[in-house]
């Protein structure tokens, strides 16, 4: 099974802001999205293994969803192919 899990620039952002208030770090959510954008760009642009999407990956787009509604997700897609 292949998935290539993905979400907004803004709503990565914003999920780093909470896990850095949880340990005390002060962020701001500005900088936070330029950060990522611009690690994405490089991630996708770098000569060595740039990042892809796989053609045979299903892309699950996490952006409206929690952690436990992507594991139902993902468990779901893999029950569906195993019939």
């Amino acid at each position: 099974y292949k998935f290539y899990i993905t979400a907004d620039v803004s709503e990565r952002a914003r999920r780093r802001m909470l896990q850095n208030r949880e340990k005390g770090i002060e962020s701001d959510i500005n900088q936070l999205e330029e950060e990522i954008a611009a690690r994405d760009y490089n991630d996708m642009n770098r000569k060595m293994a740039p990042l892809r999407q796989a053609e045979d990956a299903t892309v699950i787009d996490t952006t409206n969803m929690t952690q436990p509604e992507v594991a139902e997700k993902i468990l779901g897609l893999i029950g569906e192919k195993k019939k």
